[in-house]
């Protein structure tokens, strides 16, 4: 984010975090394999894969309305 900044990057960008979410996040419902990999807040990890989804599809929405 910093580098973007400093670049003066003209086009969007954003960056958002997770807390224990890991990283591994893939699209809404997707089963996943028990493992030790994953966070032990199951419900948490789902809610942010449902939000991540949510804010990749909204970005390429906006983007994709844009005139280049």
């Amino acid at each position: 984010m910093e580098l973007l900044r400093k670049a003066h990057f003209k086009h969007e960008y954003k960056h958002i975090t997770y807390e224990k979410s890991g990283h591994m996040l893939t699209v809404p419902y997707q089963s996943i394999y028990p493992s030790n990999k994953y966070p032990d807040d199951i419900d948490g990890f789902a809610k942010a894969n449902i939000n991540c989804w949510n804010e990749t599809i909204n970005f390429i929405n906006k983007w994709s309305r844009q005139k280049i």
